[in-house]
């Protein structure tokens, strides 16, 4: 929880239970879950908490790029804290998220510049049918 609370501090974002549960949460949990799985998973831990604080906090936690948001193909918008380099693979039949490698692609991504346009940040995602609904 120590290792949250510096994240947030870092970015200045005051560091309330809420919000350092929530960082917690996604720090362990590697399933890109969307805010209501969130919400589902720690209400239980506490009660009083709104869907509506869990929303906002990953709102902020998104514009600080403390985690990114990957659009989901069931319309929700979903979570990942890992900010290392790689990419997301959308299964549009089961709608499960995969993380990939950037070393699994046969081209590169690492040109910081294209047709005169600096490259800050890739942000990529590909759909198509998993392993696991394809057998």
């Amino acid at each position: 929880m120590e290792k949250s609370k510096e994240e947030l501090k870092a970015k200045k974002i005051k560091p309330s239970r809420y919000r350092l549960h929530i960082l917690k949460y996604l720090h362990e949990k590697k399933n890109h879950p969307s805010a209501d799985v969130i919400y589902r998973d720690i209400k239980s831990q506490y009660p009083y908490i709104s869907l509506a604080t869990i929303y906002n906090t990953l709102n902020i936690f998104s514009r600080q790029e403390i985690v990114q948001s990957i659009p989901g193909h069931d319309k929700k918008c979903h979570y990942d804290a890992d900010l290392s380099e790689h990419y997301h693979f959308i299964c549009t039949e089961c709608q499960t998220i995969y993380d990939l490698a950037p070393q699994d692609f046969p081209f590169n991504f690492s040109e910081h510049e294209i047709q005169g346009h600096e490259i800050k940040k890739i942000a990529a995602f590909f759909t198509g049918i998993c392993r696991t609904c394809r057998s």
